[in-house]
């Protein structure tokens, strides 16, 4: 028995020895200590136009760098129009762009459709209202008496196609643009009605003065929406507010444009809160893509101190510039490597079986 327990003690000891030993190696040597972390690749700034949720058309412009955005608009569109984007013949889907470029247009079905109906409505009341004021003359009655007429038809008309759009709206079959539209288009045409009503008995019985203001306030209002056109349909027309590259989207999205400067990009880091107080500016930045490939490195600009919670995690977001592209692009998401700091091999060990897992 005490034989046999010699070599095992052997054993034993020996194994003791080399624990020892790489014990003391790692203690002695020293090596990086690399936090790994998901990023994201984006231009330093940005602008982009898109559809939010509430079907609304936003342009923003944003300096991802310093984590500012620098303006946000909502354009002039009705929820649920039906609304056509055409990007300008002049650009592709990667060409490069200037400030002050226009790169494109949203096309309103429905804003046309107003457009022309107050233009009718203009041009049907200045008609009116010289009719009104001319005197009655017996070929001015014939024409009132014809022009009452249309009227009357024309607000038979829009009454039956109310009444349909409102049995397509209850089944959710239209939109409520749709729906308002028709219901405007009766109550212009019931307007003209009673106008045209008015100015036949002005012709037969002589000019009243009420139905002359009546006409020009009305004349006014239009007049003053027609002017305001204009603006709304500038802001149809997108300028890009920088120079950069225009960046390719995909039909199937809700954004309509993407202008990023290039080829100064970012990588936007989001690093778990306890690791906060390892990171500093300046430290490098190793990028790999989600299969382990390395595709360019950098250098961290910027540390967040706030909070959020992503995936269940507690983290902040860490900001990297771009040095070398390489491989890289804007949208696309790798894997940050970030050189933290030293330590022992031990250290390094510790640090390695730690850190959190992507």
């Amino acid at each position: 028995m005490q034989l046999k327990s010699k070599p095992f003690l052997r054993i034993t000891a020996g194994i003791l020895f080399l624990l020892i030993l790489i014990l003391v190696s790692l203690q002695l040597t020293t090596s990086r200590l690399i936090l790994p972390a998901p990023g994201k690749v984006l231009p330093s700034r940005e602008w982009v136009v898109f559809r939010d949720n509430g079907d609304q058309i936003v342009s923003r412009l944003t300096d991802h760098l310093k984590g500012v955005i620098y303006s946000q608009t909502t354009l002039p569109v009705v929820r649920g129009d039906n609304l056509n984007f055409q990007l300008s013949g002049k650009w592709t889907s990667s060409g490069y762009v200037r400030a002050g470029d226009t790169l494109g247009f949203l096309q309103s079905p429905d804003f046309l459709l107003w457009k022309q109906e107050l233009q009718n409505q203009k041009r049907d009341l200045e008609s009116e209202l010289a009719l009104v004021t001319s005197g009655g003359k017996p070929e001015l009655v014939r024409q009132a008496e014809n022009e009452l007429k249309l009227a009357e038809a024309e607000e038979e008309f829009t009454s039956r196609q109310l009444a349909r759009q409102k049995e397509l709206f209850t089944k959710n079959m239209i939109s409520g643009a749709e729906f308002e539209l028709s219901e405007t288009a009766w109550k212009l045409a019931r307007s003209k009605k009673e106008v045209a009503r008015s100015v036949l008995e002005v012709y037969r019985s002589g000019e009243k003065p009420e139905l002359v203001d009546q006409i020009r306030t009305r004349l006014s209002g239009i007049t003053r929406q027609l002017s305001l056109l204009p603006s709304k349909e500038k802001a149809f027309t997108l300028v890009t507010p920088l120079a950069g590259r225009l960046f390719q989207t995909s039909s199937s999205l809700d954004t309509l444009l993407w202008v990023g400067s290039d080829p100064n990009w970012i990588v936007k880091i989001p690093v778990d809160y306890s690791y906060r107080t390892m990171i500093q500016p300046g430290q490098t930045v190793q990028f790999k893509t989600l299969q382990g490939e390395k595709v360019g490195e950098g250098r961290v600009v910027f540390t967040g101190n706030q909070a959020t919670l992503l995936s269940g995690r507690q983290v902040v977001e860490i900001v990297a510039e771009v040095l070398q592209t390489e491989s890289l692009a804007p949208g696309l998401y790798v894997t940050a490597d970030i050189a933290v700091g030293e330590g022992s091999g031990w250290e390094s060990l510790l640090f390695f079986l730690n850190r959190p897992r992507h």
